[in-house]
């Protein structure tokens, strides 16, 4: 019995081998997986950070200048975004002031982006 035991081969066998690499392979296709997703919801963070600019510089240009940023002007800087701007007057206690809501838009692999900013101003009434 102790003659059969001190005759076993030792080092890897093929098995052995086959076996870590796949787990290996595994190992890798799991962390792949993972990076790809964090970076779809990173791209999708950074496009709703860009829409959330977009429409705060809409809302603060019409507060310091009584108007909107020209159509142009906002391709030029935020070319994926389409902000769209609605203007209604204020009710109740808000009389007299303008409701302005700017709704920034845009697609992020095939994801919808929308962030809807709104705030009250005093607009002169030559530039409404």
């Amino acid at each position: 019995m102790k003659q059969s035991m001190s005759k076993q081969r030792g080092g890897w066998l093929l098995i052995e081998s086959v076996i870590a690499m796949g787990v290996i392979a595994l190992t890798m296709a799991v962390f792949m997986a993972a990076q790809q997703s964090s970076g779809d919801y990173n791209r999708y963070q950074f496009m709703r950070q860009k829409c959330a600019a977009a429409a705060q510089a809409r809302l603060d240009c019409l507060r310091a200048t009584g108007e909107l940023i020209v159509p142009a002007e906002m391709k030029r800087l935020w070319p994926e975004v389409d902000v769209t701007v609605e203007l209604s007057p204020g009710e109740g206690d808000w009389q007299g002031l303008t409701l302005v809501k700017a709704v920034a838009a845009a697609n992020v692999k095939g994801l919808p982006v929308r962030v809807e900013l709104a705030g009250y101003v005093k607009m002169d009434e030559s530039k409404k």
